[in-house]
């Protein structure tokens, strides 16, 4: 039954605006500032920036992860440097002129030191690219209120045919939100010189088609009202405040 649920959600979004995918501005962002030293940040072995999808085949790619069970065997292969570590313990005298984190920062305890810890990270004229859930959208405060270990069963019974991703890392989502990311930068000499705004995340509510509806019309309203603060995940561009002067 639940199964059916999902496909009359699916039908409802299929009208709606479909999420931004990270990868649709990295050919771009790569050309444009000629990055040639990217670094992926809790990618796991699933790049976004891969040899595969990427135009410009001269970068060269690092990548970090936390997960103690990943098959370095199968990193090196996708990365010409991989190492198992969090950001805030990632240590290298490397300058990266990209750096991407796609849905990561909701899972740092601590973002006021990964920011810190990225500034330190991004060449003169780098650019950060993260793509993150917004803590203020329902299912975000939903996943903060649960216990980790009861969000997870929860998820599996009800969400039976979402990615671990959904549900296998814990989640902190501190300060994350469009107002709070931009504090952050400019305590950091960053600033934010592109954004987007994304408003459908009702398919997390997909079991229930009633609250699915109710979500559905709470977020167009938020959408339509333009309330940034409440989106359901942002994309963000960032760099150094000095980035043109530097050019």
């Amino acid at each position: 039954m639940i199964r059916s649920f999902k496909k009359f959600a699916d039908y409802i979004n299929s009208y709606r605006k479909k999420r931004d995918d990270i990868t649709c501005s990295l050919n771009p962002i790569i050309e444009k500032n000629n990055c040639k030293k990217i670094l992926e940040v809790g990618c796991n072995v699933r790049p976004v920036c891969n040899k595969n999808n990427i135009k410009s085949k001269s970068f060269i790619l690092h990548g970090i992860d936390p997960e103690l069970n990943i098959d370095l065997s199968v990193a090196k292969t996708k990365f010409d440097y991989f190492e198992i570590t969090d950001l805030e313990s990632y240590e290298t005298s490397e300058k990266y002129d990209l750096i991407l984190l796609n849905m990561v920062l909701e899972h740092i305890k601590d973002n006021k030191k990964s920011f810190k810890k990225l500034s330190s990270l991004i060449s003169e004229n780098g650019i950060i690219v993260c793509h993150q859930p917004s803590n203020l959208h329902p299912f975000s405060i939903i996943n903060r209120v649960l216990s980790h270990k009861l969000k997870e069963k929860v998820l599996k019974i009800f969400l039976p045919w979402s990615k671990k991703g959904a549900r296998g890392w814990k989640s902190y989502y501190d300060r994350c939100n469009y107002f709070g990311f931009k504090k952050l930068c400019e305590i950091n000499q960053l600033e934010i010189i592109n954004e987007r705004f994304n408003y459908n995340a009702a398919h997390y509510f997909s079991f229930f088609p009633p609250l699915f509806l109710i979500i559905v019309l709470y977020e167009e309203f938020i959408k339509l009202l333009n309330i940034k603060l409440l989106c359901s995940d942002f994309y963000l561009e960032i760099a150094h405040k000095n980035r043109n002067k530097l050019s």
